[in-house]
């Protein structure tokens, strides 16, 4: 239970927080929860008056509510209107339809570039006046710097889709149905692009290489831009995508200098933000851009502070569209489907073994919107029958008593 002096300062902050606390410790207190670790902060977000709060600045591994860090970072870092560009470019004459050269395939960090797209730049070669290359096709994934796995990845996630290696030229075929990682990205697309050039009559003499940089002199075949930045922080946090949290991290490293290699760019970049957000950076370890790995830490303040930074932000409009509303979309589509919380939660969710995390906001008739996290971290019941049910509907009641208050 709260302390009698914080009690009566939610008391006097929000007249209703003391009315309400009883039914979010009884959330709290479900059976399945028992022995779980867990954190939690409540404030209203026109004013930051406290609500609710346990363990809010204790360190909690945050699983995707880890993407929000990502994602408002580059909301207020990058430019709004920036698109990641794919460009293949062409070295060498062309010569009764021989290209006497070689192929430059160059990633720019789009993780939604796709099979369909590389058909277009086979398209594009064709169109350009060439049915044959005496040369080879190189890729180039030049653009991201650091190692393909981040720092903390377990071993036992590598084999999947959701920890694709990061790479600055990759392929999201979404028709194959399968859940086994891309081990080696770059090439993948490269051979991708091989078969559209061999489908659209183009003859290829020559090799293909997955390691490559694009030299000077050489000119533009085909580009590719992806959508717009809040489009590509939808695509990330409504289903929770991985590959494109990793890849904006890539992208914010971009140009900076020192570290070494963009992800640690992009991680001094996050830093630095929170900073000026007013987190102390002190309590937040930042190991990758999803949430993935097992170094990640953050407490349920510095969540609700990046939340309350965002809602006081210009990008307002846009962060609420990016993220999944309960009942509605992505990874809340099928929970809270009902009212009075279907519509009203709007808010990032995180999964991992042990590990079940929410963050976002709350509206309410009475009291305007809420900025909540709720992590709970040493959760060893996700192999009883019934038991995510029984979590879910423990967060439900949650912010069921939040609303009602």
């Amino acid at each position: 239970m709260m302390h009698g002096a914080l009690a009566l300062v939610l008391a006097l902050l929000a007249p209703w927080a003391s009315s309400v606390e009883p039914k979010l410790q009884a959330a709290l207190s479900a059976p399945t929860l028992r022995n779980a670790y867990i954190g939690a902060l409540v404030i209203q977000a026109d004013d930051g008056s406290p609500v609710f709060e346990r363990h809010a600045d204790r360190a909690f591994q945050p699983a995707s509510t880890f993407k929000l860090i990502v994602g408002s970072t580059a909301f207020a870092r990058l430019d709004p209107t920036v698109r990641l560009e794919t460009k293949l470019f062409a070295r060498g004459p062309i010569q009764n339809g021989t290209l006497f050269g070689d192929l430059y395939l160059r990633g720019g960090g789009d993780a939604t570039l796709s099979p369909a797209d590389l058909h277009d730049a086979a398209m594009a070669v064709r169109a350009a006046g060439i049915s044959r290359i005496d040369g080879n096709i190189v890729a180039d994934a030049s653009r991201y710097t650091a190692a393909p796995y981040p720092q903390g990845w377990s071993v036992d996630d590598l084999p999947f889709d959701y920890a694709d290696p990061v790479s600055a030229l990759s392929l999201r075929d979404d028709a194959t149905n399968s859940d086994a990682a891309t081990w080696h990205p770059a090439r993948s697309a490269l051979i991708a692009f091989a078969r559209s050039l061999a489908h659209a009559g183009v003859v290829i003499h020559g090799r293909l290489f997955s390691h490559g940089i694009t030299p000077a002199g050489v000119r533009l075949v085909w580009l590719h831009q992806s959508a717009p930045l809040p489009a590509i922080i939808a695509d990330c946090w409504i289903p929770s995508d991985n590959l494109i949290a990793e890849l904006l991290l890539e992208e914010l490293g971009v140009g900076t200098a020192p570290p070494e290699t963009t992800r640690g760019g992009g991680i001094e970049r996050e830093r630095a933000w929170l900073t000026s957000i007013g987190v102390d950076v002190k309590t937040v370890t930042i190991a990758d851009g999803s949430g993935l790995s097992q170094y990640d830490r953050i407490t349920p303040r510095d969540l609700v502070t990046i939340l309350d930074a965002d809602w006081h932000s210009d990008e307002r409009a846009q962060i609420m569209e990016a993220l999944p509303v309960a009942g509605n979309s992505g990874t809340l589509k099928h929970q809270m489907t009902t009212p009075p919380l279907a519509g009203n939660v709007i808010a990032k969710t995180g999964t991992m073994m042990h590990t079940r995390a929410l963050a976002g906001y709350i509206r309410t008739q009475r009291h305007g919107t809420l900025i909540f996290s709720l992590l709970v971290n040493n959760w060893m019941n996700e192999d009883t029958p019934g038991a995510i049910e029984e979590l879910h509907a423990a967060q439900a009641r949650f912010l069921q008593a939040l609303i009602e208050g």
